[in-house]
């Protein structure tokens, strides 16, 4: 499971938590305080710490498109060719 630690008034965490919802991955979106002792934004996957905007995004970058291939090959369809 992926949990995913922001701030309240963060577009850039806005951002991360619609990809999170839109890709429909197990994940837990914890609000946190600035005076917390969490680094913020932080996004937790098994055992990886990702830390900053540009990480996390291209991190789900990343899953989205291996889920975009998974989700090609799990129809009862046959390729012939991969592309």
């Amino acid at each position: 499971m992926i949990i995913f630690y922001r701030e309240r008034q963060c577009s850039d965490c806005d951002f991360i938590e619609k990809k999170l919802l839109d890709l429909c991955l197990a994940c837990r979106i914890m609000t946190i305080g600035v005076d917390n002792s969490v680094d913020t934004p932080t996004m937790l996957i098994d055992n990886r710490t990702i830390t900053g905007c540009s990480k996390i995004i291209e991190n789900l970058d990343s899953i989205e498109t291996f889920k975009a291939r998974w989700d090609k090959y799990q129809s009862d369809s046959c390729y012939c060719d991969e592309e």
